[in-house]
Order: structure tokens, then sequence, then C-alpha cells
């Protein structure tokens, strides 16, 4: 994972099977001096997803390092550049196989803290601080993959200092124990900002899966987790 002074960034990733659909991504763009953060979630399981997964992930990075390269670049005008390629390709090419991916892909500017995102149909990341949960980064559009020409839209958060900055996939929340589903209320509650990032993931993933009781995992579990200090 890419690192920048002040601030920690961590990963979490457990598959329900031995291949997965879920995947999170962390990497420099160039021409911003930034990060951008990816977390997706593809549609089914096993083999067909992963190979998605696959190809989702390879166009999101090329076309978004490909699009920031130039110095001063309008940030949020690639990140709509970048979804919109990657969906269009997704619908027209592999449109038969009904395939599609709920993402968030943001990009974070270490020096200022800013955050643009594109959130495709995807749970909505939680901004959060010492004062408790703040800004939760709901969607800006469809999921990524369904139909071309979706529209989607840039928002724009600062992560300010003392701050955190979490997303994940649903299969956190729908974890299901004999109480039923692990849920939002729970995950929230969990959440601390004094915590580093890595050790407040190992705790999230701990509560998910003693939730669940030694069951079978029923989907992929995907935490990635910005911290600013």
């Amino acid at each position: 994972l890419p690192r920048a002074p002040g601030w920690e960034i961590a990963a979490r990733f457990t598959p329900a099977r031995q291949v997965a659909g879920d995947f999170y991504d962390a990497f420099p763009l160039p021409g911003i001096a930034g990060i951008g953060l990816v977390v997706a979630d593809v549609c089914d399981k096993g083999v067909g997803a992963a190979l998605f997964m696959a190809l989702f992930r390879s166009l999101l990075r090329a076309t978004a390092t490909a699009e920031s390269k130039v110095p001063g670049a309008d940030i949020a005008a690639d990140l709509l550049r970048t979804v919109r390629l990657t969906n269009d390709y997704i619908a027209r090419t592999h449109g038969r196989s009904c395939m599609f991916a709920t993402l968030f892909f943001g990009a974070l500017d270490p020096a200022t803290g800013s955050l643009v995102y594109v959130n495709g149909g995807h749970e909505a990341p939680v901004l959060f601080g010492a004062g408790g949960i703040g800004t939760r980064l709901s969607p800006t559009g469809p999921a990524v993959g369904m139909m071309p020409n979706a529209v989607f839209e840039a928002g724009r958060a600062i992560i300010g200092p003392g701050e955190s900055l979490l997303a994940f996939t649903d299969g956190v929340t729908d974890a299901r124990g004999e109480s039923g589903r692990y849920g939002e209320k729970r995950l929230l509650a969990a959440l601390d900002p004094a915590v580093p990032a890595a050790s407040l993931l190992d705790t999230i993933e701990k509560s998910v899966l003693d939730h669940a009781g030694g069951g079978d995992q029923t989907d992929d579990i995907t935490l990635l987790a910005v911290r600013r200090l």
C-alpha cells in the first residue's frame, strides 16, 4: 500500500471461497501527487466473479494512472472519465454476462486531506473523528457495468487531522450469526479515530468473525481504512 507522511492506510480481505469478487486497491496518482483508493464488490461469487474482478481492477488502475499524469489536471473530471470508460467497456463488451460491480473510487490529496470520489452504487464509506460519525459518502451513480452511458457524478469531502475514513463491502454488514445480521449499527459502534488504522481493521474483522460464530462465511469481507494523524 502507498505511504504518505502523516497518513496511515490499511486493508483487510477475507474471501468466502478460494477465489472472490471483492477487491481493494490503493495506488499513486502521479499528476496530482495523490493516492487512488478503491473498494469494490463484483456481483456473484466464485471463478466468474474473480475474473471480472481482475478486469475491473485493471481497467480502473490503468485508466486512472494514465488520466492523472498531467500536472494540475482536473481530478474530478479524470475520476469520472475513468469510471465511465470502465462502465461502458464492461456493459458493451460483456453485456451478455450481466456482470457489474458496486465500487467506491476516491482520489486523496495527502497535502490537504481533500478527497474527490465516485461512488457507484456501493455501501457508503464513513468519515469519523473525535466528534463521532461524520459524513457518509453516499452513491453518486449506479453500479458500474450495468448499462452503457450511465450517469455518474463526483463527490467531495475533507479528511481532517485526527479523522479517518472506512470503506467496506456488504460482506461485513451482512455477516450472519445466531442473532442475525452483523449490521451497520455494530460496525459504526466499533469506529475509534484514536486507534491506528491496522488495529481498527483487526478489531472489526475479529468482531465480524466472532459474530458469525464459526459458521460458513457467505460473502467476501473487505475493509479499507485511511487515517490522518
